[in-house]
């Protein structure tokens, strides 16, 4: 099979080439959950907070429910009481994210510079 003809200086080629690249590693069945220590840190914020809903374990803010909201590296306080957790999802998929992109992109022919 031939490679396909791929210029990043092209903003539609690039698209592309991030959303199948995005779409292969969702794909992948990857575990984006943040280690237990963050989850347990995410959750001791949002008990401290006046928006924290105890009987069902909700944000009063945004209404999400926390056990799942605080588990995820893909997800924020919209208070900006905790941010995503970047750090411990680089450190779990950096190698997984590098290998693909390599992959990806050796699969396709650019044009020189």
């Amino acid at each position: 099979m031939k490679p396909k003809k791929v210029d990043f200086r092209e903003t539609e080629d690039l698209k592309e080439y991030l959303f199948y690249f995005l779409k292969s590693f969702v794909e992948s069945n990857s575990d984006f959950s943040v280690d237990y220590e963050v989850f347990e840190s995410r959750l001791n914020i949002c008990k401290e907070c006046e928006h924290f809903d105890s009987e069902n374990v909700r944000c009063g803010d945004c209404g999400c429910e926390l056990f799942s909201k605080a588990r995820e590296s893909f997800n924020r306080c919209p208070l900006e009481k905790w941010e995503y957790d970047i750090d411990g999802f680089m450190k779990r998929h950096h190698h997984e994210i590098r290998m693909n992109m390599d992959s990806m992109y050796a699969a396709l022919e650019t044009p020189n510079e």
